[in-house]
């Protein structure tokens, strides 16, 4: 089940930022986006939170690579 509710945090996360596209790579608004993604960590499963984070410290890494 941990795998399970992984995915999905990690499905979540991709899917968000699919659809708040305009927030991701533009200047400092990446900060945007991975706040938006944070606010999905609160209550939920540690393994959908881990899901979630792995995305989170993924956008992190590439706003870093384009500052």
């Amino acid at each position: 089940m941990c795998k399970v509710l992984e995915r999905e945090g990690r499905q979540w996360a991709l899917d968000s930022i699919g659809q708040l596209r305009e927030l991701a790579g533009k200047n400092d608004k990446h900060r945007q986006l991975i706040a938006y993604l944070e606010r999905g960590l609160r209550g939920k499963p540690a393994s959908f939170a881990r899901g979630v984070q792995g995305v989170i410290d993924d956008v992190r890494a590439i706003g870093e690579r384009a500052a």
